[in-house]
């Protein structure tokens, strides 16, 4: 009989964690477990795993208030509300949640995102659940003026039975922490390398360029039109893609870019694609992609996908990024430097085989470290080690 492990998201939305859940859940089902993936509604990610043939279910979750503002698309501050007021909606949240735990008794529930480690992890816990969170944020020190952090780290020592971490920079918010840091278990996200693959020889007299990832002012897309300027005014030929749209991210972030486009008459060069459902096909028309990320990236799912699709990449310092860029022939550069940017780009580009050549390496590197296979297996070892009480 298969033993049954609850996914809890707090949206119904795709962002990385969602891609990396599409990617393992049906491989669960092979390896004798059945996922049962639960949200507060329908959306893009249930249309998907319906037709993955995974099982939903919907549990409604109150509106939960962003723990931050940004002011003009720039400045990021903390929101005194978020906290009281998600506490009290969030107890209604738990209380759903604990009865479909008690009625499902999955052997154990696995949180994908923040809130979903607080109140679906608490629900689980009191359903007498094994509760894995799948952490995959880096919460800044000081954000929320230190208290984010210390509530994250306080109910990190009672709620979760295991915490999955998607990097080692993720790990080292626990590590140092005595009871929480015993929790801890690192592993990369992975990546379907054979859905991803190289794409047909690219025309290098215009250089195609891609950014990836949900349209919010950390993600550094303001720095990467920046970069597009000064390659613009150096006299490069060159069309830069940019994909995601704000279902995950900042309302608004996108009519300021596309001010920025054009006062800074970039109308030629940079297009906003939005949503795309066919990413390999979208990294197949690339030849580098971009990350500017201008704070610590978790893990940077986008780039596994880039290299497993053969491209080299230009990514920013700080985060997961650190261990993984560099070995798969990737450049690293500061955040909020788009002179660093468009110098690399320049400086790859007008070497020949240059981008190939580290695109090559890439594709190497996550064939060896994102097999879907392998991350499979060290999963259901945990699950099996948790739902045995080992």
């Amino acid at each position: 009989m298969r033993q049954q492990v609850v996914f809890v998201d707090e949206t119904a939305d795709i962002g990385g964690a969602e891609v990396n859940l599409l990617t393992i859940t049906p491989h669960l089902h092979e390896a004798g477990w059945h996922p049962i993936v639960v949200v507060p509604g329908a959306g893009r990610l249930t249309e998907k795993l319906h037709g993955l043939g995974v099982s939903t279910c919907y549990v409604p979750r109150p509106p939960l208030l962003s723990s931050s503002w940004y002011i003009r698309h720039r400045y990021k501050i903390p929101n005194p509300l978020a906290l009281p007021l998600n506490a009290i909606q969030g107890i209604i949240w738990v209380a759903q949640l604990y009865a479909l735990f008690r009625r499902v008794r999955p052997a154990l529930v696995h949180t994908v995102s923040m809130w979903s480690h607080a109140f679906a992890g608490l629900a689980g816990r009191l359903a007498g659940c094994p509760v894995v969170w799948h952490f995959q944020d880096i919460v800044g020190p000081r954000s929320g003026f230190g208290a984010y952090r210390a509530l994250v780290r306080l109910c990190a020592r009672y709620i979760p039975t295991r915490i999955l971490c998607i990097s080692d920079v993720v790990a080292d918010q626990f590590r140092d922490d005595e009871r929480a840091g015993g929790k801890v278990h690192v592993l990369w996200n992975t990546v379907d390398t054979q859905r991803y693959a190289y794409g047909p020889a690219r025309d290098r007299a215009l250089l195609t360029i891609g950014t990836v990832a949900r349209l919010t002012p950390w993600k550094g897309h303001d720095i990467a039109l920046q970069a597009a300027r000064l390659l613009k005014q150096r006299g490069m030929r060159f069309r830069w893609f940019i994909a995601g749209d704000e279902g995950l991210g900042d309302t608004g972030y996108r009519a300021h870019l596309l001010s920025l486009i054009c006062d800074w008459e970039l109308e030629a060069e940079v297009q906003l694609v939005g949503w795309v459902a066919d990413m390999p096909a979208f990294y197949r028309s690339l030849d580098v992609l971009v990350h500017p990320a201008i704070e610590p990236e978790p893990f940077g799912l986008v780039l596994a996908e880039a290299m497993a699709s053969g491209l080299a990449v230009i990514a920013t310092t700080g985060g997961g990024a650190e261990h993984m860029v560099e070995p798969a022939g990737g450049l690293l550069v500061p955040p909020s430097r788009a002179d660093a940017i468009a110098d690399a780009l320049q400086r790859n580009a007008t070497i020949p085989r240059e981008l190939v050549r580290r695109g090559e390496r890439a594709r190497q590197f996550a064939e060896q470290r994102f097999g879907t296979k392998q991350y499979v297996e060290q999963l259901v070892r945990m699950y099996q080690s948790l739902a045995e009480g080992v």
